[in-house]
């Protein structure tokens, strides 16, 4: 039964494969892994430069990018099905979660940390994140589906509208749990109003299927008359002026891939494998240092430049055979992956100090 889940999940993936989002895809994981090695290992001076400044205002589109590719996946894959396996689906859902936490950890001991529990640690270990907010935003919005399914665009229009004017409604919660959830000062991508995005992502899946040139246009002006939103909004408004900019070039791209970029494209598809690995290489994590940690005297554009091509040498062959192995043998994968999970939950649980 669970291979004939799978092997229907193989051929939804296959049948539903929208070009134009694989590039979208693309685009913003390769702006991900350059913008966060940039930041890192650039030295402040190169950093001080005017075009620096360009370089961060074109890579506000990842993080919200990532949400809105989340949403529109969410719906394009779900709508059309009369059904499909719930429990997979939150089992995958709560996955990216737990792995946005994982990402967090102050150490990798549970003793450890219920020990110093109370310290400060809990504040790092609990702020929400890109990953954070995209599992609790599909939990979310599958909640809805199937209770609201009738009325589900409705519903998600609201709550993309409370979501962006969130900063005026809601106040900082005093409970600990909740306020990461909402505070900016301790999240850098709370829930509200960063699943704004997520939600745009659905609507976007359900009206915007082809090329709309009056939405590009919008994108634009929404882009050019960023300083006429109210401070606490403009950047998540100017952020989905270039998300569905972004959107808008590449649903151009209406063939399967240009000559050469078949592997690019298909090793794009790993895009959680991707962001986990270059933030475990780039930054570390608490079961390995990163770069930064080993170069904390950073360095000049080209040097970086060719830390840039290495990093991509490495990931994206990695990511490539990886999307072969789910595609051809999700037994396998699956096997070698809860492998994996399993090895490091059990060090993380019996690990003392």
């Amino acid at each position: 039964m669970q291979k004939k889940n799978y092997d229907n999940l193989k051929q939804d993936i296959l049948k539903n494969r929208l070009p134009s989002l694989d590039y979208f895809r693309g685009i913003i994981i390769l702006l991900m892994i350059q913008g966060h090695l940039f930041r890192a290992l650039l030295d402040n001076g190169t950093k001080s430069a005017s075009w620096f400044r360009f370089h961060e205002y074109i890579h506000g589109v990842v993080a919200p990018g990532f949400l809105f590719l989340a949403g529109f996946l969410f719906y394009h894959t779900i709508h059309n099905k009369k059904s499909f396996d719930l429990i997979i689906k939150i089992r995958s859902f709560l996955g990216i979660i737990i792995l946005g936490y994982f990402l967090h950890l102050p150490f990798f001991s549970l003793q450890k940390i219920i020990r110093l529990w109370g310290t400060g640690i809990e504040y790092k270990f609990l702020k929400m994140d890109i990953l954070q907010t995209i599992g609790f935003a599909l939990l979310i919005s599958i909640f809805i589906w199937i209770t609201l399914r009738r009325i589900f665009i409705p519903v998600i229009i609201i709550i993309a509208f409370f979501s962006i004017a969130s900063p005026f409604l809601i106040n900082t919660p005093d409970n600990i749990f909740l306020a990461p959830f909402i505070d900016g000062n301790i999240s850098q991508f709370p829930l509200t109003p960063w699943s704004f995005f997520l939600f745009l992502g659905i609507l976007t899946s359900k009206f915007l299927k082809k090329f709309n040139l009056p939405i590009m246009i919008l994108s634009i002006i929404i882009m050019l008359m960023n300083h006429m939103f109210p401070p606490i909004i403009r950047n998540i408004i100017t952020d989905s002026g270039k998300v569905l900019f972004l959107f808008s070039i590449t649903q151009l791209f209406r063939h399967s891939s240009f000559h050469g970029l078949n592997h690019f494209l298909e090793a794009s598809r790993e895009s959680l494998f991707l962001y986990m690995s270059h933030l475990m290489i780039i930054f570390g994590s608490t079961i390995n240092p990163g770069l930064y940690y080993f170069f904390k005297e950073p360095f000049k554009m080209t040097t970086v430049l060719i830390f840039f091509i290495l990093l991509i040498i490495l990931l994206y062959p990695s990511a490539y055979y990886l999307n072969k192995l789910k595609t051809n043998n999700i037994k396998k994968y699956n096997y070698v992956k809860y492998t994996i999970y399993l090895f490091l939950f059990l060090i993380f649980l019996l690990k003392k100090w």
